[in-house]
């Protein structure tokens, strides 16, 4: 689990194809990212990089949203509670 700083891609309206670049290449090996939200667009291009992306777990701490979403792949209890 860590955080990695990177440029916000969509302020309101429509987002720019040269910051999500950015974004793919501060993500680099990385294989799964949790985020509070994000759009089908950017959603897909970073799912044609290799990159699995979520916002299922967006409004849980970052503990539970692990926790859940390992749980979900692997079909066992979560082991923190949820929010």
């Amino acid at each position: 689990v860590g955080h990695r700083k990177v440029e916000r891609y969509c302020l309101g309206g429509g987002g720019e194809d040269a910051t999500l670049e950015g974004v793919i290449a501060a993500l680099e090996g990385i294989h799964i990212v949790l985020c509070a939200k994000i759009g089908n667009r950017p959603k897909e291009q970073l799912s044609r990089v290799g990159l699995r992306v979520t916002d299922a777990y967006g409004h849980d701490y970052i503990e539970t949203a692990v926790s859940a979403l390992y749980a979900a792949e692997f079909g066992i209890r979560p082991l923190a509670a949820t929010a």
